[in-house]
Formats: C-alpha cells, structure tokens, sequence
C-alpha cells in the first residue's frame, strides 16, 4: 500500500506538467487559427476592394490587373478622336442639302456685301441711263425711276441691310439674352421686376415708337440700329426665361450647387451652354426681322 502511495504522489507533478503543456499547445493553436482566419478575412476584402477597379481597366473577369505592355495596347486600339475640321464636315447642317444651299446664298450675299464696294465708285444714286430701262448688258438688272443702275444699288442696299440685321441682333441679344437668363436662374423678386418691365416694353406699339424715336434721334444708321435692338428684346427674354428655369432644375446643375459652386459658375459653365442653341436659332430669325424693320422705316422715310 505504501509503495503504491508513493507512486501515485510522484506521478501527479508529471500529471500536471503534461496537462499544463497540453493546455498552452491548444492555445497557442486557437491563436494561430484566429489569426489565420483573420487574415484571410482581410485579404477577401482587399480582393473584393479591387475587382471593380480591376474590371474598369479591362483585367479579365476582375481578376489581376493587365500589365503595362496590354494596357498600352488596349489604349492604342481606341479609334482617335475626330478633329474640330472633321467634326464640323459631318455635322448635320452640312449634311442637308437644303442647309447647304442656304448657306451657299448667304454666303453669296454676304461676299458682294464685302467685296462690292471696292469696285463701285460715285454716287450710286446718279443716273446714268434712261428711267426704267431693261436688263442690259449694260444694267444686268436695269434701272430705277430716277434711272440709277440697280445693281449698284442692290450691292449697297445688301450692305447695309446685313449690317443693320446683325448689329441689331447683337443688341437684342445682349439685352434679352441678360434679362432672360438673370430671369429665369434668381427667380423670386428678380423674376417679377424684369418680367414687369419685359411686359411693359412688350406691350408698347413697336412701328409709333421707331417713327417718334427716329424722328426725336435722327434717321442715322446708329440709331437705327440701337431703336431695333432696344423694341425687340423682350421674346429672346422671355423664351430664354422659359427654358432656363427648366436648366437649372436639372440634376447636374444641383450636385454642382450641392458641391460648392456659385452663381456664376453655375450660369456661365451649367445653365448658357445649354440655352445656347436655343439662344443661337432666335438670333438668326431676329436678323431676317431685322432687315424688315429697316426697310420698313426706310420706306417711310
């Protein structure tokens, strides 16, 4: 009995060595296991972090990114842009046949505007032939009841109108397109002033006020222009009005508010470039208008 007392008292600090032994090992394994666990977590996220970016550089199906020498490739297999010369030979203005034409009278015109004075020398409202001749060879359009050449007068008459259609246009303009836009983006109390004023000029009789205007200012060539320019701005406003508070609802105009940008960021890079053609087709309407008007106190005198 005694010696198995004495056995089993020295077997227990070895029993408990091994056990202490056996309880650190496991530890220190779970440890290990955390760890390994954990590190594979990190790197699904890092992969998952980087498949998006992967896919937009064209690696295959989000997996390692291409290297240099595919994507220098892949760069140089995207067609090049098309130039400025190339891009406006393909528009669709010259496209149409009927456009092209247009433009090829307009041009027409706009040329003996520049070019014929040069070679037109006196007073082109001499006579120089008998009243109301026929077209000749010499008067290739005849001549008029004071027996001026009507050719000469065409060419200056062409001048003058083109200048007054433009010039009156660029007024116009200038008003209508500030009043509109100013308008249409501030909106509240800016809206309502320019608007009664818009409405104030609209409402005015537009032939009564040149005749009195013209008459008070002179018949010069300058106040002509300035008289047109002045009567007519008030449809560029109030179209221009229109389709501006339709811009500036849009989302790209309210992130780029949203992000920091002022007014006048927002009006000149946002909201006028998108109103620009709008602004642009009204214009040339406005110059054919133009030349009416003009003719129109001419006649009158």
């Amino acid at each position: 009995m005694a010696l198995i007392a004495w056995s089993a008292s020295a077997s227990l600090p070895f029993a408990a060595m091994s056990s202490s032994r056996s309880t650190s090992w496991s530890a220190g394994t779970s440890t290990r296991a955390v760890w390994m666990a954990s590190s594979q977590r990190s790197c699904r996220r890092w992969q998952r972090r980087r498949a998006p970016s992967a896919r937009r550089r064209g690696s295959p199906e989000g997996g390692l990114p291409l290297s240099v020498a595919e994507e220098t490739a892949g760069v140089a297999a995207v067609p090049p842009r098309p130039g400025n010369l190339r891009r406006l030979l393909e528009s669709p203005v010259l496209a149409s046949k009927q456009s092209l034409a247009g433009l090829v009278i307009l041009g027409l015109f706009v040329l003996v505007a520049l070019i014929g004075p040069l070679f037109i020398h006196g007073d082109v409202k001499a006579k120089v032939g008998p009243v109301f001749a026929h077209p000749s060879s010499r008067f290739w359009l005849g001549t008029d009841g004071g027996g001026s050449d009507m050719v000469k007068l065409l060419v200056m008459g062409a001048r003058v109108s083109l200048l007054v259609g433009f010039a009156s246009a660029v007024v116009s303009v200038l008003i209508g397109g500030t009043v509109g836009l100013l308008s249409g983006f501030f909106g509240g109390k800016t809206d309502i002033v320019l608007m009664r004023i818009t409405d104030y000029v609209l409402v005015l009789p537009d032939i009564p006020l040149m005749i009195v205007v013209a008459a008070l200012f002179g018949r010069s060539l300058t106040n002509i222009i300035l008289i047109i320019g002045a009567i007519y701005w008030t449809s560029t406003a109030r179209l221009l009005r229109a389709q501006v508070k339709s811009v500036r609802e849009r989302v790209y105009v309210q992130r780029a508010r949203a992000l920091g940008a002022g007014n006048a960021r927002l009006l000149f890079r946002h909201v006028l470039p998108q109103v620009m053609p709008l602004l642009i087709a009204n214009t040339v309407i406005f110059i054919a208008y133009a030349i009416f008007l003009e003719t129109f106190i001419a006649f009158l005198g």
